[in-house]
Order: structure tokens, then sequence, then C-alpha cells
């Protein structure tokens, strides 16, 4: 029976943030609405509730963005402080335990040598590195994000399983199991279903695509296809390596995440207004999609 007991002692302190992102995705979904290339009806907590349309500003990608990075300000902020508070608490225990066991040791001639603080000193290169990571980040996230808006069906997202392998196998010097390497093969499955679908999208009718508000710009541009390949490859070989150095820094030079997803949140609450601000004032050209 105790064959069959799980045993969770061992796990790393980092997997709580699966949980995190799951948890929040779902908040997110509902607060937002989830809806696949636009072409369902939406269903989200705002609906529920109330009836007609929708303001404009609420469904805004933009301001949706600010206060999703705001949000991840004051919870990383908070999470912050209880990480301190809990390491203050713990090194006044162990400096009272040290005093006391120093008093039961005064005639020992042996002098214990410990380390009073546990800050650690960081560069202005340093922090200038990371911060480019971090601005990379956002950027990553948000072109990533355009990319699957307007090609749709080209995000051969399975692509990151591997790189993220490679690069923590080079960087992080991570040793690649069995069963990791079994996971990487079985990426072909879902990379024949998305040539599939990019294959059926040539025999869908143009009419029925129009109609369900689904715009597949491929279909009668079929250059765009490798262009799109190459380059979402490219962003997502870059999103791989930026989770990996992210993963270094945590790892390897003990930079707190709560810290990470504070500077996370300051850079793209900036970047988002940068935008918002620049689209209030520069009228957009109104485009005819369709005759």
């Amino acid at each position: 029976m105790a064959l069959f007991t799980l045993n969770c002692r061992n796990l790393n302190r980092y997997y709580k943030y699966t949980l995190y992102a799951s948890f929040f995705l779902f908040i997110n979904n509902i607060c937002f609405g989830l809806n696949y290339n636009n072409i369902l009806k939406e269903i989200n907590i705002k609906n529920i509730f109330t009836s007609g349309e929708e303001p404009k500003g609420f469904r805004q990608f933009y301001i949706r963005q600010i206060f999703c990075y705001l949000a991840t300000i004051i919870f990383s902020f908070l999470f912050y402080k209880i990480e301190n508070y809990k390491k203050r608490e713990a090194f006044i225990n162990s400096k009272n335990e040290n005093e006391e066991h120093n008093n039961e040791k005064q005639n020992s001639q042996i002098e214990l040598i410990h380390q009073q603080s546990v800050s650690i000193y960081y560069s202005n290169t340093f922090f200038l590195k990371l911060l480019l990571i971090i601005i990379l980040w956002v950027l990553l996230d948000l072109v990533i994000e355009k990319f699957r808006n307007i090609l749709k069906h080209l995000d051969f997202w399975m692509l990151e399983l591997i790189f993220l392998s490679i690069f923590s196998k080079t960087i992080l010097n991570i040793n690649i199991y069995s069963h990791q390497i079994v996971a990487m093969i079985l990426t072909v499955f879902p990379l024949l279903l998305k040539i599939a679908t990019i294959i059926l999208s040539f025999f869908e009718d143009t009419k029925k695509i129009k109609d369900t508000n689904l715009e597949i710009p491929y279909v009668e541009h079929s250059w765009l296809i490798p262009s799109g390949i190459i380059i979402y490859s490219c962003l997502i070989l870059l999103k791989a390596y930026i989770n990996t150095k992210i993963k270094w820094y945590m790892d390897i030079k003990y930079v707190s995440s709560h810290k990470l997803l504070f500077l996370y949140g300051i850079i793209g609450t900036l970047l988002y207004l940068v935008i918002c601000t620049i689209s209030t004032f520069n009228e957009c050209e109104l485009i005819q999609k369709y005759s």
C-alpha cells in the first residue's frame, strides 16, 4: 500500500507557480471572456449579469493588458513582502538559536562564524542585463499575441518544448531524461494536426469563412505560410531562451521570482500606457475589409 502513496516533500517550491498560472488564467477568461478566433459567441462574467452591447473600452485589448500588469505588480509586491517577512522571522529564530548555543559553550575555544546578512550584491551591469531580458519578455508576449491573431494556424507552439529542452541542457546544464525525449517525440502528432489544419483551410468556402469572421490571409497569399512559420519559429525560439534565462536568474543568481514579476508588471504597464497614449492622439485610418 505504501508503494502507491505520493510523496510531495521533495517537490520544487517553484512548482506552485504552475497552479498560480492556471488559477489566474481561469480568472482572466472569466473576466474578459475566451473566444477562439472570434467565431463563437463570447460568454464572460459581464455578459452573465448584464444585457446589451458592452462598451468598446471594456473589450479594448491594450486597456485590458494595463489592468493585468497592474494586478501583477500588486500581487508580486504582496508576495514579496510575505517572503521577506518569513525570511526575517527565520533569520531571527536562527540568530536566537546561535546565541543560546554560544552561551552553552562559553568555554569553547572554537569561534563559529556565520553570515549575518542574506543580501546579495548585484552590479549595475547585472541589473541592466536582467532589465533587458524582462523588456524582451514583455515585447515578445505582445508580438506573439498579435501574430496568432493575424496568421492563424501558423503558430507551431509545440516547437517550444524542443527549444526549451535544448536551452535547459546548454544554459542550465540540466539532463534530458527518457520521459522528456518521449514528450518531444509526441509533439509530432499536434504538429501533423497543425499541418492538416493549414491544408484543409484551402478547401474551405471563402464566403463561409467571411461569414464566420475567420480571416485566413495565407489562403489568398500562400507565400505567407513559409514566411509565417519561419517568423513564428524565431519568436518561439527567443521565448524559450528568455524563459530559460529567467530560470537561470532564479536558480543560479538567486533573484526572487517576486522581484522578476514586479519588474515584469512595471515594464508591461509602462509599455501599454505608452501605446494607449499614442493611439489616443493619433487617429488610425479606416480600412474596408470586404466589399
